[in-house]
């Protein structure tokens, strides 16, 4: 097992490779900041990386031995929704027929695939996962899915799995070694019809619990990313932030 956490750019101050260290942590998921509405946090957050803000902690880290991964909803970010007065047909349709850029994508707009793909590639060339691990994820909405005619015979797994495969295939443009999470969470009541490579799990040990044997049957086991929060380690942090939890997963 590899012990972890979450953190945002806030928390990469002095004495964190000590804290972390103390507590047994060999991996750090680094975040942007969460601003409800905006996408601006991953942006910000690659040119700080880009412009050398986190150099010095990121030197400590890596000569402690910790792991350095990535993680963020990036539909909104990998497909800006300024682009949906030119290509609206690349963004989802809702339940009533209308095209909107609330969340997420159209999975059967093959140009918008193209274009997640490319970002995230440019995306992963400065966020660059010391172990090739990158959590990308769709939008935080897990219900804004797409059902257009050429969509709506896809399950929300179905449609999760096409976003995964799309940031794969750009990370690896940069990284051939790189693998991208899919998400699955307690209440999804379909999964992905079989394992892909490249592709690990990401999940809550609930959803685990929940979704059992069928779950793992569709992944590697040894590969499955969960986390779970402890409240006793945010003793260590003065202003923990919301995504700020403990993680445990399986060791290749």
């Amino acid at each position: 097992m590899k012990k972890g956490i979450c953190i945002t750019p806030k928390e990469m101050g002095e004495g964190l490779t000590e804290s972390l260290r103390a507590e047994g942590i060999t991996l750090v998921i680094l975040r942007p900041e969460a601003e409800e509405g905006s996408v601006l946090g991953l942006e910000w957050l690659c040119r700080d990386v880009k412009f050398g803000r986190y150099h010095q902690p990121m030197l400590e880290l890596k000569n402690a031995g910790i792991e350095v991964e990535y993680g963020a909803h990036t539909a909104s970010s990998f497909l800006p929704r300024a682009f949906f007065g030119v290509h609206p047909y690349w963004f989802r349709m809702n339940e009533r027929g209308e095209r909107t850029a609330d969340a997420n994508f159209c999975p059967s707009a093959r140009e918008a695939m193209e274009y997640i793909s490319w970002r995230a590639g440019s995306v992963g060339a400065t966020l660059h996962s010391t172990d090739h691990r990158y959590h990308f994820w769709p939008d935080a909405d897990a219900g804004a899915i797409c059902h257009c005619p050429a969509c709506r015979h896809l399950t929300p797994a179905e449609q999760r799995m096409i976003y995964a495969r799309a940031v794969l295939r750009g990370l690896r443009e940069r990284d051939p070694k790189a693998e991208v999470c899919y998400p699955v969470f307690e209440d999804d009541t379909t999964l992905p019809r079989q394992r892909e490579e490249g592709i690990f799990l990401s999940c809550t040990a609930k959803a685990l619990k929940k979704h059992g044997d069928a779950l793992l049957a569709r992944f590697q086991p040894e590969r499955v990313h969960v986390t779970e929060t402890d409240e006793s380690f945010f003793r260590e942090w003065t202003e923990p932030s919301f995504y700020s939890v403990v993680v445990e997963r399986s060791e290749p």
